[in-house]
Formats: structure tokens, sequence, C-alpha cells
């Protein structure tokens, strides 16, 4: 795991069958210097980490990265947004 995101080492670093959990020391050059292996990471499982919790599934195309899996609609709304500046009075 920290050798598919390109770590050496962590600050910390726990793991079970199904979970892991790296923490990194506060310097930003450590997040700065990682050199993930976007390949190798894409063969991890992502999880969830909430009460809910859930698995999910990475792949990468077009710039961006997609996360997929089951999804549970919790909360339905729409929003509005309307162009220019506002004032008031």
């Amino acid at each position: 795991m920290l050798e598919a995101i390109g770590l050496t080492s962590a600050a910390g670093f726990a793991t079970n069958d199904d979970d892991h959990v790296i923490t990194l020391g506060t310097a930003a050059q450590q997040v700065e210097a990682l050199r993930p292996d976007i390949p190798r990471i894409l063969r991890l499982e992502a999880v969830q980490a909430s009460a809910r919790g859930g698995r999910l599934s990475l792949r990468v195309g077009g710039g961006r990265v997609h996360v997929g899996g089951h999804a549970v609609t919790t909360g339905q709304g729409t929003l509005t947004l309307h162009g220019g500046p506002r004032t008031t009075s």
C-alpha cells in the first residue's frame, strides 16, 4: 500500500482484513513529493470511512478519477445559482 502511493514510510499505518489507514506527517513537502503508481492503486479497493460504510471502485479516465459502487439516496434537492453580483441596501 505504501509503495503504491509513493511512500517509503508513514507517521502511522493500520490495517485489518478489510481496511487500511495511512497517516502522513504534517509536512506539506511529504504530500507534494508523492509519486503514486496509478495502475497499482487502481487494483486496490477503496472503502468509504463513515458510519454507513461501503466499498468503492476507482477508474481513471479523461483526466478524472471515477468513483463507483452501490449508493443509497439519503436526500434530494435542487440548487439554483443566480449569476451576477448581489447588492444590498
